[in-house]
C-alpha cells in the first residue's frame, strides 16, 4: 500500500509487501508494484519513496525496485536501511522487464 508523506504532499511511500519464497519469479511482485505505482499516479503523488533492507535476503526486492528506475537515495549499515526514490512524472512503460 501507500502512505503520505508529513512534510511533503507531493510525496507517497511504499509500504512493506513481500511475496512468499514459494510464489516468487512468477512476477507477482513485479505486478504489485506496477499496480501500486500506477495508484500513485492516479492520485497524482509526484515522487514515491521507499526503504528496504541491506540484507542479502532483500536483493531479490532491490532488483525489482532498481528495473522499475528507483534510484538509491541513502543507505545506512548500522540501521539496515537502504532509500530509494522515484520520479512519478516519468514515463516508465518498459520499466519493470526483469532478466531472468
Amino acid at each position: 500500500g501507500l502512505y503520505l508523506d508529513a512534510k511533503d504532499k507531493d510525496v507517497v511511500w511504499l509500504g512493506w509487501f513481500g511475496v512468499h519464497p514459494e510464489q516468487r519469479r512468477q512476477g507477482i511482485g513485479n505486478r504489485l508494484l506496477r499496480f501500486t505505482i500506477d495508484e500513485a499516479k492516479r492520485r497524482e503523488f509526484k515522487t514515491m519513496k521507499i526503504y528496504t533492507s541491506t540484507d542479502k535476503g532483500a536483493r531479490a526486492a532491490r532488483r525489482l525496485y532498481e528495473s522499475f528506475g528507483y534510484r538509491k537515495i541513502n543507505s545506512c549499515r548500522v540501521a539496515d536501511k537502504i532509500h530509494y526514490i522515484k520520479d512519478l512524472n516519468i514515463d516508465d512503460a518498459n520499466t519493470g522487464q526483469q532478466a531472468h
